[in-house]
C-alpha cells in the first residue's frame, strides 16, 4: 500500500504538470499557432491520460471492466507520450539540417496515435487487459491473460518501443549537436540554439 501511495503520489504531480501545459495552449490562441508548443500539448495530454491509473491507491480486480479500462489507458498513453517526444526530437533536427519540419503535422497524427492504439489493439488478439499478477496489490492493470504472452506484449510495447525512442533521440540529439559544432545548421545560429536549449529539456 505504501508503494502505492508513492506511485500516486508521483502520478498527481506529473499530471499537474502536464494540466499546466495543456491549459496554457486552452488558454492563450496565440500559441496554438506554435508547431512545437502543439507537440508539447500532445505530449502532456497522454502523459496526463496515461497517469490516470496511477492515481488510485486500490487496484480494481482483474476482471473488472475498470482494470480492463484502466489497462487499455496504460498500454496505449505512454506510448503515445513516446512517439510524440521522439517526433519533438526529429523535428528539431529536421529544423537543423533543412531549416523545416520533415513531415507535415497530419502525417505525424497518424503515426503518433495510429502505432500505439494498432499495437495495443493486437494485444486482444491473445490476451485481455487486466493484472499481470492479480496477488501484487502494487501493480496497476496492463495486459492480463497468458502470462507469456502478457510478458510478450509488455516486452513489445513498453520496453521495445520506450527504449527505440530513447535511442532514437538521443542518436538525434547527438546529430543535431554536431550541426551546430560544425556550422552546417539551414537556420542561424541563435535560432536553433534557441530551440535546441527551450525544447531539449522537455524528452528529459
Amino acid at each position: 500500500m505504501e508503494e502505492n501511495r508513492q506511485l500516486q503520489l508521483v502520478a498527481i504531480v506529473s499530471s499537474l504538470c502536464s494540466a499546466f501545459v495543456v491549459l496554457t495552449l486552452i488558454l492563450f490562441p496565440s500559441m496554438r499557432e506554435r508547431l512545437f508548443m502543439r507537440i508539447i500539448s500532445f505530449i502532456s495530454l497522454s502523459d496526463l491520460l496515461g497517469n490516470i491509473p496511477y492515481m488510485t491507491v486500490i487496484r480494481p480486480a482483474s476482471s473488472s471492466s475498470m482494470c480492463k479500462f484502466s489497462g487499455f489507458i496504460n498500454l496505449y498513453f505512454y506510448p503515445v507520450t513516446w512517439m510524440w517526444t521522439t517526433t519533438l526530437v526529429y523535428f528539431l533536427y529536421g529544423l537543423a539540417i533543412n531549416g523545416r519540419v520533415p513531415m507535415s503535422e497530419l502525417s505525424v497524427h497518424g503515426l503518433c496515435w495510429g502505432v500505439p492504439l494498432i499495437l495495443t489493439l493486437l494485444v486482444l488478439t491473445t490476451n485481455d487487459y487486466g493484472r499481470f499478477d492479480e496477488n501484487d496489490d502494487n501493480e496497476v492493470c496492463t495486459v492480463g491473460g497468458d502470462e507469456n504472452s502478457a510478458f510478450a506484449w509488455r516486452i513489445v510495447i513498453y520496453y521495445g518501443l520506450f527504449l527505440s525512442c530513447v535511442f532514437t533521440m538521443g542518436y538525434l540529439y547527438l546529430k543535431i549537436i554536431r550541426i551546430k559544432r560544425i556550422g552546417l545548421s539551414s537556420v542561424s545560429e541563435g535560432m536553433l540554439n534557441l530551440a535546441v536549449e527551450s525544447l531539449s529539456y522537455y524528452p528529459v
